[in-house]
């Protein structure tokens, strides 16, 4: 059940968001999840290289926190 509402929610906030338009609603989602994604590799490749600016490390926490929250920016 749990599954399930860890889904759910997320979809139906950017549903919600879109007004009710699918389509607009998952580029919506598309688009966070590849931003997401790039945060993570960047952070992800400077501490291989042993280096990780705060503000790479805090942007890819800070997005990252955001796709799990559900705070949307159209």
């Amino acid at each position: 059940m749990r599954a399930l509402i860890d889904v759910d929610a997320p979809a139906i906030a950017y549903l919600e968001t879109a007004h009710g338009d699918a389509e607009q609603a998952l580029r919506w989602a598309v688009v966070a999840l590849i931003r997401t994604e790039v945060a993570l590799a960047e952070a992800r490749n400077a501490v291989s290289r042993g280096y990780v600016p705060a503000s790479l490390l805090a942007g890819a926490i800070d997005l990252t926190f955001r796709s799990c929250h559900w705070r949307l920016q159209p």
